[in-house]
């Protein structure tokens, strides 16, 4: 990134390409202005096809929005102004849209995303499993509507596959959208029956099936070992302040097993193996200072200790 211009360089000749040329202060591609970055926590507004000939890029039109200055006072002799492209209540929005293009430079292909793109936004954007496809979720201003959209990325046509509406609001699903059966469905965490449960959806969105059947929240989806038929994921079903790992069959059927040892209460995190047979582990309480191990799965047992931090009591005398 340049300049608001998205540049590729070849790492065997570091030869560089500059791909988009209209960056301006305002018309900002491959990264976000002030209400992305803070209304949805993006910063990085590019992404690879998996066969790395294309890459698909936000672009954000933060034009016409009124500005908000800040005052730096603590570097400098005197107070300096920075004026921020920052929209209040009410006030004219971003409008943001999704590029594809190749890799070796050329035409972008513009997704033909209906609506007023002033009033909606385009907050995930990712390939949909393939190199042909991406997955936008569009989303109304008042977001409580998400629209799940495929589009093509030769062609530009979206269709939408499913939408997630409710009265007040919606989250925006990134992280625990996973494709599996080779791209032929993905999984998606939802709170649509009052509980935050992951189901699995067909490709073209007319199947819909509940993976995870009890009554409390996912905090997190830790990894999928599709070869075995095992969802992991992390909850909290009795303490907020304690966070176990459990497992499931990736097809809803029986039901979750608790991992984490009954005999440590506490909060665990894990950053599950791939094959979901290993994790690495780490655990701590009110009481006891984190500590990391490698564990195998799913017996929970430690292969190794990597790291303890001891409490330091310090004791007076008299």
């Amino acid at each position: 990134m340049r300049e608001s211009n998205i540049y590729v360089e070849n790492v065997d000749d570091h030869k560089i390409i500059q791909l988009t040329k209209d960056g301006t202060p305002t018309l900002i591609n491959g990264t976000f202005d002030w209400v992305y970055e803070e209304e949805f926590g993006l910063r990085d507004g590019l992404s690879w096809s998996p066969d790395g000939k294309h890459i698909a890029f936000w672009q954000i039109d933060a034009s016409g929005i009124p500005n908000y200055f800040l005052i730096n006072d603590t570097d400098s002799l005197y107070p300096k102004l920075t004026p921020i492209p920052y929209p209040k209540a009410g006030q004219t929005n971003p409008a943001a849209k999704v590029g594809i293009i190749s890799a070796d430079g050329g035409d972008i292909t513009w997704l033909k995303i209906a609506g007023d793109a002033r009033n909606q936004y385009i907050p995930a954007m990712d390939w949909a499993g393939n190199s042909d496809e991406v997955m936008v979720q569009v989303m109304n201003r008042l977001q409580n509507d998400d629209q799940v959209m495929l589009g093509n990325i030769h062609t530009g046509e979206v269709k939408t596959i499913m939408t997630e509406k409710d009265n007040a609001w919606v989250d925006v699903l990134r992280d625990d959208l996973r494709w599996i059966n080779g791209g032929k469905d993905f999984t998606w965490v939802t709170e649509r029956d009052g509980w935050r449960h992951v189901y699995v959806v067909s490709r073209d969105g007319k199947s819909t099936n509940l993976v995870t059947k009890f009554d409390f929240d996912v905090i997190k989806v830790e990894n999928i070992d599709e070869k075995n038929g095992w969802l992991f994921f992390t909850a909290s079903p009795d303490n907020a302040t304690q966070e176990y790992l459990y497992r499931t069959k990736l097809d809803g059927s029986g039901k979750p097993e608790r991992l984490t040892p009954v005999d440590q209460a506490g909060s665990h995190t894990y950053d599950v193996s791939p094959q979901g047979d290993f994790a690495f582990h780490t655990y701590s309480t009110i009481s006891s200072p984190p500590r990391i191990d490698l564990i195998s799965l799913p017996k929970h047992q430690q292969v190794r200790q990597l790291s303890e931090t001891k409490i330091c009591e310090q004791r007076s005398r008299n």
